[in-house]
């Protein structure tokens, strides 16, 4: 047996753990006197994640609002479950080599002087007859013990991961969590939980069971391996109450999924991938015919495969396959993917203000998000937040009244991608004042703002980018790789924008309203004004050119109604009372 010492002395006699009851309320393990270089509301945590395919570590720290930032991201892949399908023990090899890596990611986490470290083990260690021996052995290494959390647990886990970066309340959606040795089922309806599963199937295990490893993919076994999943799958998964609209995937499975359709996709294109994976969709089709490419490919050429990780290579066709078993059992096409999962719920429980799943209010998630990066962005805020006001005014109007309303533009959903855009749209202005647009542009597209998924930063950052300058068009790169429905998102949202920051071109909030109204083929803007109107007013008819080409109208009448300096405040205008 190893026996494996942490740099920093820990008396055996005096191990520095507590009690792992619930995870959610009691640390597993905390060290005393490492403040973490703390300041302020700052906490630094970490989390140990011992899988069946690999072992990782995450080290945060606390942003405030409930976000955090990733301090340092370690993973090590061990094949803790290696073999487990046969006789339901953990090989001693592999125990070793796992228990070691875990010291190992625990020196890492004491460099960090972490304020608290978690080690959790989900199925491989839950499901094995010798797990109480590896969390023994893991103990002697690294002086830490494991808290083997059940699979219901890890579902909840990852749900509330989910939660936290996507709008739930008005999706019918599946949160799937496909490790190496088990697959976790939540059926959420309109933000509620309606079923949660856990089977223990997973891309490691049915690749062993089913041996799929081969050469070839072993053509038999794998069409037992689909027969075998689609039987347990019926066991276990009722009908949903109601039809679902997505899969939200967490886990390594989906992550590699999303970065090979990416990579290919880029690579014809000879684009840059983007910053973050998040909200990546995929159709089952699509999913559907990647299996067969790789089913197709000699095994040896997998570890080749262009955004594939050669450590998940020999795996790759069994998670691909367990995801596409859960969507033909749910009948759902559209699967969206998540770039946390598990991790990300601990550091959410572990976190001063991370609060537990559900506690803060999922609308206001997005523009929270998009003031920290403004704030960050040392963004003009009275500027800012008035162009917001004016554009979510001009877009309820418009919305109230333009017949087209309903083809997708004018959703709760674009609202708060264009309140998001007004109250970024200036941020380019951190790199410089000429471009600045471009700049914003580039400064959304490329953050991680929480709460949004890739598309719809694609479209916050394209609408940032159109608030002056020249509008959208086919020549433009950004813009061209929108689908043709964002694409024109983008221009209803971009048209308005332009309107609502032209009419604080002076930057002094002197257009405290706006009043729309549309009349066949012409609108009438009236502005309630403080001061002049005439700089602002030519400031939002300068920059109509959008708004009237998406909702082929003329803007015939700028009106001031507002009260004049000096006006009599019952008469403003001065004008006879009418009888």
């Amino acid at each position: 047996m190893i026996s494996i010492r942490p740099n920093r002395p820990v008396p055996p006699e005096q191990p520095v753990i507590v009690d792992p009851s619930a995870i959610r309320h009691e640390p597993i393990l905390n060290i005393p006197g490492q403040d973490g270089g703390d300041s302020g509301d700052s906490r630094r945590v970490g989390v140990i994640d011992v899988g069946t395919n690999s072992i990782r570590l995450i080290v945060a720290e606390s942003g405030g609002a409930g976000g955090y930032r990733v301090v340092d991201d370690e993973k090590i892949t061990t094949r803790l479950g290696q073999d487990l399908h046969q006789d339901g023990e953990l090989v001693q090899e592999a125990m070793e080599r796992s228990a070691e890596a875990i010291a190992r990611l625990r020196e890492i986490a004491d460099g960090h002087r972490v304020q608290e470290l978690r080690a959790i083990a989900t199925s491989a260690v839950r499901e094995a007859s010798n797990g109480g021996t590896f969390v023994d052995l893991v103990h002697e290494a690294a002086y830490i013990k494991l808290d083997v959390i059940s699979g219901l647990e890890e579902a909840r886990l990852a749900y509330e991961s989910v939660q936290h970066a996507f709008e739930l309340r008005s999706l019918n959606a599946a949160v799937i969590d496909v490790g190496g040795g088990s697959t976790e089922i939540v059926v959420s309806i309109k933000g509620v939980v309606e079923d949660i599963v856990s089977i223990p199937i997973g891309a490691v295990v049915v690749t062993d069971r089913f041996g799929l490893r081969e050469e070839g993919g072993n053509p038999q076994g794998y069409e037992a391996m689909v027969e075998y999943l689609d039987a347990e799958l019926k066991k276990v998964l009722r009908k949903p109450p109601a039809p679902i609209d997505v899969v939200i995937g967490c886990g390594g499975s989906f992550t590699a999924l999303a970065n090979i359709c990416l990579r290919r996709d880029l690579d014809a294109a000879q684009g840059a991938p983007p910053a973050s994976i998040r909200g990546f969709e995929i159709q089952r089709a699509e999913l559907r015919g990647r299996i067969d490419w790789i089913r197709a490919m000699p095994a040896r050429q997998r570890a080749r495969i262009p955004g594939l990780r050669a450590d998940r290579a020999d795996i790759i066709l069994g998670g691909l396959s367990v995801i596409d078993r859960v969507m033909r059992r749910l009948k759902v096409k559209r699967l969206r993917v998540h770039d946390r999962g598990i991790r990300d719920g601990v550091i959410r429980r572990m976190l001063p203000d991370g609060r537990g799943a559900g506690s803060r209010v999922a609308p206001m998630l997005k523009r929270d998000a998009a003031l920290r990066l403004a704030k960050s962005c040392r963004y003009e805020k009275s500027h800012c937040d008035h162009v917001a006001k004016l554009a979510l005014s001009i877009f309820d109007q418009t919305r109230a009244q333009d017949p087209r309303a309903d083809e997708g533009w004018a959703t709760d959903e674009t609202r708060e991608l264009l309140e998001a855009a007004a109250l970024l749209h200036d941020i380019g202005y951190l790199v410089n004042y000429k471009r600045h647009h471009k700049h914003s542009y580039h400064l959304v597209a490329h953050s991680e703002l929480e709460g949004f998924t890739h598309r719809e930063l694609e479209i916050v950052a394209n609408v940032c980018r159109y608030h002056r300058r020249s509008c959208p068009k086919p020549t433009h790169e950004e813009f061209a790789r929108l689908p043709s429905k964002d694409r024109k998102i983008v221009s209803a949202l971009g048209g308005i924008l332009r309107i609502a920051d032209g009419l604080d071109r002076t930057h002094t909030q002197s257009v405290t309203g706006v009043s729309v109204r549309l009349h066949g083929d012409t609108a009438i803007f009236d502005i309630d004004c403080e001061d002049d109107p005439s700089v602002n007013l030519w400031g939002g008819e300068n920059k109509a050119d959008l708004y009237e080409r998406f909702f082929g109208i003329n803007i015939s009448q700028w009106e001031h109604t507002g009260r004049r300096p000096g006006a009599d405040p019952v008469n403003p205008d001065g004008r006879k009372p009418a009888p």
